[in-house]
């Protein structure tokens, strides 16, 4: 298993990529664009589909996490589990559906810290997260503007689960 672009990913964010090595300093990577999808979709708790996601990799899961974010290993697989845990809507006292969950989901001695299920998992997140990003924004032409963007799009995932909690 490997990490896997949402299929539009690389069209939806040219720009960025493009005015971002004009910047001294600045680089806009495929890990960064899949960890903005990331996170959307993970704060959605809902997954793309399979077919969203491009079929090759641009980070095998045995090299693990690029440098910058080796730190954020295990937000990420905490996230995941949270996701996970909505999602199924399980019970959050429910202690033995938890540790399944987790074990299904996690694999700490694997260089992501994520079993091949977790991975898979993680793609189909990124890929929701790109279909919220395009359904709410149009493809950013700079850094700043993707920012901006994306700081609006979080507000309202903020927003909607606030309504969905109060009905």
């Amino acid at each position: 298993m490997s990490l896997r672009l949402p299929n539009d990913a690389k069209l939806f964010f040219k720009h960025i990529s493009e005015s971002a090595s004009q910047l001294q300093g600045v680089r806009f990577m495929d890990i960064d664009k899949y960890y903005a999808c990331l996170m959307l979709g993970l704060k959605a708790g809902e997954l793309g589909s399979e077919d969203a996601i491009v079929p090759n990799s641009f980070l095998a899961a045995g090299s693990g996490y690029p440098e910058v974010y080796r730190e954020t290993a295990d937000l990420i697989a905490g996230l995941l589990v949270d996701a996970e845990i909505r999602r199924n809507n399980i019970d959050v006292t429910d202690r033995d559906q938890i540790e399944r969950e987790v074990v299904k989901l996690l694999k700490p001695k694997s260089a992501m810290g994520l079993s091949d299920k977790g991975i898979d998992l993680l793609n189909r997140y990124a890929a929701r997260g790109l279909e919220y990003l395009k359904s709410e924004t149009v493809a950013p032409r700079s850094l700043e503007l993707f920012l901006i963007d994306y700081g609006r799009v979080w507000d309202a995932l903020d927003t909607q689960w606030s309504k969905l909690a109060r009905t």
